[in-house]
Formats: C-alpha cells, structure tokens, sequence
C-alpha cells in the first residue's frame, strides 16, 4: 500500500517568527477603508466599535433616540482651507430591521429603517458600530421600506445581525425627516438629533 510522505512541519528561528509579528502588527494597524477623512465631519474619531463626533459616541447616541438619526458637522479642512464645494457632511446612524439571505454568492439584502436615495450616501465608508466583527466583508445591499426598489452597495460584514447599528456619511446636509421616509417625529426629538451643528435645510 502506498503511504504518502508527510511534509515536516515549518519551524521558523526566534528571530524570524519576531519579524513575522511586526509585520502583522503594522498591516493589522493600517486604517480601515470607512476611515477616510474627507467623509466624516471634522474630528470624528474612529475606534474599533464606534465613532465620536464631537467627543460624542453615536452609540450611545443611537441608544437614547430613535433610529435613524442624523449628525451633521463641517467637512474637514485642508491647510486651513475647505474646498467650497460643500460645507457639511451628514452621518446617518440606522439599524438593521430584517436580513434575507440566499444560498450560493448572492448578496443578501439588508432592509433598514433610513431612506438613503436622496442623501448622496457615500456607501464606501458604511460601517457596523455597536460591536467588533471578525467576519470577513461581502457586498451587501441596503434596502428600506419607504423606497423598496432602490438597492444600494455596501461591503459590510458577513455576520450582520438584526438590530446591528450602521453609520453611514452622506455628502451633504441632510435633515432627518428625509431619511426616515416621512415617519412623523416631535420637534425637539429633531433638534436633539441634529445637535444643532449646522443650519437645517431641505424642510
């Protein structure tokens, strides 16, 4: 009977198993792709689970108001410079209401309680707050109820679950009765989303 040889196991010096550690450390510290600058208002500070605006986490703020909410902030400078071409950006905090997923490489369809069709969502920096995933990414579509034919692009983890809280930038100034698809809201309930850090517009 043939019996196949067996491969001795790779044992690598001390110095080159150090050398194989850094290199994971500075490619595993490389700054995620939803990390651009130039999406986020200014100052925004990305961890591994949430965003701070201001000092302020959109977690915590997602778990005292009703999704969706909106925060709006300037756009980043550049030298001291902004480009004139928009002032404010807009982050839309949303959560996952249903996941329908299919067999085989379809992308699933995630629903959400935010309408993005007229908020020029940059669907390139969407990310999962609330918790860390170690699941890799996958194309992902968005869809809501109050534009259910609309279907948009995300690459989000493949571990999405109800409920998940999504932040996504939006390239322009966006109230908040424009992402949650006309659902009635109280007055106040507007202000305290908006934190008064831009003017509102679009009412």
């Amino acid at each position: 009977m043939f019996v196949p040889n067996r491969i001795p196991a790779l044992t690598l010096p001390p110095q080159e198993l150090e050398m194989m550690s850094i290199l994971h450390s500075i490619t595993s510290s490389r700054p995620e792709p939803f990390a651009e600058a130039s999406w986020w208002p200014e100052g925004t500070v990305h961890t591994a689970d949430d965003i701070l605006i201001r000092g302020t986490s959109m977690v915590d703020v997602a778990r005292t108001g009703r999704t969706p909410l909106v925060r709006i902030g300037q756009v980043p400078s550049v030298h001291g410079l902004r480009s004139g071409r928009q002032d404010f950006v807009t982050v839309v905090l949303t959560r996952i209401e249903h996941i329908e997923r299919f067999s085989g490489l379809q992308r699933p369809d995630v629903w959400i309680d935010a309408t993005l069709r007229d908020c020029a969502a940059i669907l390139a920096a969407a990310r999962l707050l609330g918790r860390r995933s170690a699941a890799h990414t996958r194309r992902t579509r968005l869809r809501a109820e109050a534009d259910a034919g609309s279907r948009m692009s995300a690459r989000l983890p493949a571990d999405l679950r109800v409920g998940d809280l999504l932040a996504i930038p939006c390239a322009t100034t966006v109230p908040r009765n424009r992402v949650a698809g006309g659902a009635p809201m109280r007055a106040a309930e507007e202000e305290d989303d908006e934190g008064g850090m831009a003017p509102r517009c679009g009412r």
